[in-house]
């Protein structure tokens, strides 16, 4: 679980320098990182570790009381790895959660979440393998 959490935390960190230097201005999925891309984001955090020997599967759940949905990934069948949950620190409802990347079991937060869909995940689409190459020129 550890070498996950760090390769998450490169990832998340690759993202934040990217946004900074206003590289997602023009992409409608990433603009306003990290709220609304959890999905585009795990996509590209699942191609990350899927070069780095991690095979994930895509999970995307649904609260229903106020229809959010919210997308991670899984790893070795039980392990979550969101690095996107902070785009939820100001909803009263999902408790303001704020943890910027999340590698661990099954927590009250992602418990919340009915699934949707779920799929392992094997390669990027074309749009989003540039998207990849352009941010991972900002991991140390």
């Amino acid at each position: 679980m550890k070498e996950i959490k760090v390769l998450a935390t490169k990832f998340r960190k690759a993202l934040e320098k990217a946004k900074d230097d206003r590289v997602f201005i023009y992409m409608d999925d990433l603009f306003n990182f990290p709220a609304g891309c959890c999905g585009t984001t795990s996509e590209l955090l699942a191609e990350f570790l899927k070069i780095n020997g991690i095979t994930t599967e895509y999970f995307c759940g649904e609260v229903n009381c106020d229809n959010q949905t919210h997308a991670w990934l899984i790893a070795r069948e039980k392990i979550i790895i969101d690095i996107t949950g902070d785009q939820f620190k100001y909803n009263v409802y999902l408790d303001n959660y704020n943890v910027k990347v999340y590698v661990g079991y099954q927590d009250l937060f992602h418990s919340r979440f009915a699934e949707c869909n779920r799929y392992t995940f094997k390669s990027l689409g074309i749009d989003l393998s540039n998207i990849y190459k352009t941010i991972i020129e900002y991991i140390d």
